[in-house]
């Protein structure tokens, strides 16, 4: 009787065994548990994020995306990882082509080559609209290419101002843009000037209608008083120095200036 009931117990036993050994074979080896219950990331997951890294560190290379775009795109058809783990590992590979990107730009304004500006420029305002996580990453560089460009700008603005007549309004409003302008483009040299520059030239213009308005006065008490004519005449070639066109016409039509 005992070797029947022993003989059961052992195709119980090896059927248990191989029961056993298939459902852990069914079981993905890549959803593992680690040390400590903490659930770990399949390997596919870890090794693509590693692949991101190495861009998160270098300059922008519009093909080391793509290839990490392709790849993944492959993982998301053979459905090597799922929905939930694509849209995961795709916000981290735009991340780390974020910082690709702000690492070109950063080392971009120790040159601050105005045409190269231009590529960098377009793809860090694209990337920015990806999600709000490269728009937050991406926001400070955005403001100081902006700010770069209005450095540019700057000198064309301050000579339309001046051309014309003395404007109040205009004038402020000129005066708070340039004190807005950044100051960390200092290694630049086609603008590491432009906003000591534009101020100059403005409290320049500023005194010149000063001294305008004082000679007109007195022009008009006294057309023919020497002082007032030669103050005239010193307006009239600082008027030709420094381009103030509707000065210029003005004191033409007075006959003070030849």
């Amino acid at each position: 009787m005992k070797k029947p009931i022993i003989f059961s117990v052992l195709i119980i036993l090896a059927g248990g065994l191989m029961w056993g050994i298939d459902y852990l074979s069914s079981v993905p080896p890549l959803n593992k548990t680690a040390l400590g219950g903490i659930v770990q990331e399949p390997k596919v997951v870890r090794d693509f994020k590693a692949f991101c890294d190495t861009m998160r560190d270098s300059k922008w290379e519009p093909e080391a995306f793509q290839e990490r775009i392709d790849r993944l795109n492959v993982y998301k058809q053979q459905k090597i990882v799922n929905a939930s783990e694509f849209l995961n590992l795709e916000e981290y590979m735009y991340s780390a082509y974020a910082n690709s990107i702000e690492n070109t730009y950063t080392d971009w304004k120790l040159s601050c080559n105005v045409p190269a500006l231009k590529d960098i420029h377009a793809e860090l305002k694209r990337i920015s609209t990806f999600n709000s996580a490269c728009n937050s990453k991406l926001q400070a560089p955005l403001k100081e290419v902006a700010s770069f460009y209005a450095l540019l700008n700057m000198p064309n603005k301050v000579e339309k101002i001046i051309r014309g007549e003395f404007n109040a309004a205009s004038y402020n409003k000129i005066v708070s843009e340039v004190q807005s302008l950044p100051n960390h483009f200092n290694s630049c040299s086609n603008v590491n000037s432009a906003k000591r520059d534009a101020n100059n030239a403005l409290n320049k213009f500023k005194n010149f209608n000063v001294n305008y308005s004082d000679a007109l006065k007195a022009y008009q008490i006294d057309p023919n008083f020497s002082y007032t004519l030669n103050d005239f005449q010193t307006l009239c070639n600082e008027a030709k120095q420094e381009g103030y066109t509707y000065y210029i016409t003005k004191l033409k039509e007075s006959n003070v200036c030849n």
